[in-house]
């Protein structure tokens, strides 16, 4: 869906995050026609930015469409999804794809965001520490904080993580691959 402003709170979007001036991904897509066609994906990738006073939500053009006041902000989960994705390899080659679940609620709206680098993980504690924001964690990823590289976790370890909770369940992506590049 290439409409994210317009859908921003009632379907999960894709959304590179910006803490402390960190970008989540940080790598930036391919501009030459075939790295963009080998990693492009249908989905529409938006942008949030964390501040200590506001959530500033960016839509796949970049442009700005909603400013948050953190003080609106009554609850945030962090969570991990895991879903099969089409890989390189004979026809039917398959790999699991780890993705972050960022889900923010406010007393109108909810908004459930979705981001494909998970180092952005420890950032995300250390700014809702900061701001004073209570995190509902039902992986307990908060424990995994200091001993996990994040840039090299894989499904096995998510997957005791989710054992009973809403993230055992593996999360249908229709066979895209993350939408930016690998």
């Amino acid at each position: 869906m290439r409409a994210i402003a317009q859908h921003i709170s009632d379907q999960a979007s894709f959304m590179k995050v910006v803490i402390n001036g960190q970008t989540y991904p940080s790598k930036p897509a391919p501009k030459a026609w075939l790295g963009k066609r080998l990693t492009s994906t249908p989905y529409a990738l938006g942008k949030l930015t964390l501040t200590d006073t506001d959530l500033i939500f960016a839509d796949e053009q970049g442009h700005d469409f909603l400013t948050l006041p953190l003080a609106e902000v009554t609850a945030v989960q962090v969570g991990i999804y895991q879903s099969k994705i089409r890989d390189w390899g004979a026809p039917l080659q398959f790999k699991t794809q780890l993705t972050l679940n960022l889900v923010i609620t406010t007393a109108a709206e909810t908004y459930d965001l979705l981001n494909q680098d998970l180092t952005v993980i420890p950032a995300l504690w250390a700014w809702s520490t900061a701001n004073k924001l209570a995190v509902t964690d039902p992986l307990q990823l908060q424990t995994q904080l200091t001993t996990t590289d994040w840039a090299k976790l894989d499904w096995h370890q998510v997957e005791q993580w989710a054992k009973g909770t809403p993230y055992a369940n593996p999360y249908q992506m229709l066979g895209a691959a993350a939408p930016v590049g690998k």
